[in-house]
């Protein structure tokens, strides 16, 4: 099991996922952390509804310097933590251009 790894929030990605209940509407998330597992995001407390088992499908990551990738999330783990939602997503689905922007960008 390897380590997580904080990320600067000068330099963290950011994510959109399609709203499970609103179609015309968006989940706007950013990365906090990463791990061999998966990801932890922060967003709004407004998204209070998302709940562990929830799917995201096509979620755009969007690496700085790098550009965007799409993937397939899974959320794991909720809570609420200074005054955000944090969400642990596992990776259900990544293609290799996400895997080698995801390699490039834990280099930084």
């Amino acid at each position: 099991v390897g380590a997580r790894t904080r990320i600067n929030p000068i330099v963290a990605p950011v994510a959109i996922a399609k709203h499970p209940l609103r179609a015309k509407e968006k989940i706007h998330l950013k990365m906090i952390e990463l791990g061999p597992q998966g990801f932890r995001f922060q967003t709004s407390l407004s998204n209070k509804f998302l709940l562990p088992g929830s799917h995201f499908e096509g979620v755009e990551v969007t690496f700085p310097c790098l550009g965007s990738f799409s993937c397939d999330l899974r959320v794991q783990h909720v809570r609420v933590a200074d005054s955000a939602l944090e969400l642990g997503c596992s990776v259900k689905r990544m293609g290799a251009e996400f895997r080698e922007a995801l390699g490039q960008f834990a280099l930084f």
